[in-house]
């Protein structure tokens, strides 16, 4: 059952990740809102993705199964910082249950 998780959890972020590869200017405006980070190279983008291809077969294997539970949050709460710190009014990332 933890293994049906592990791996509807890879099919959301493998769409998200190949994002990266197959659409970068979309990827990189996807940077910019979210994240305030403007100007990313096509290539930082595909780092970036390879990165995150490696983190979450990682996920999908149960390698090191507290590595991505510890990646994971950072990431969510440094979005939720840049959501505070902006004042959009954005706030749909609250909405999701916890880690």
């Amino acid at each position: 059952m933890l293994f049906l998780l592990r791996l509807g959890v890879f099919i959301v972020m493998l769409v998200w990740t190949l994002d990266r590869f197959i659409n970068p200017e979309h990827a990189a405006r996807v940077f910019e809102h979210f994240y305030l980070l403007s100007n990313i190279s096509p290539g930082v983008l595909k780092i970036v993705g390879g990165l995150e291809l490696l983190i979450i077969f990682a996920f999908v294997a149960g390698y090191q199964k507290t590595m991505p539970v510890a990646v994971l949050p950072g990431v969510v709460e440094y979005r939720a910082t840049i959501v505070i710190v902006r004042g959009d009014g954005d706030h749909q990332l609250f909405a999701q249950p916890p880690l």
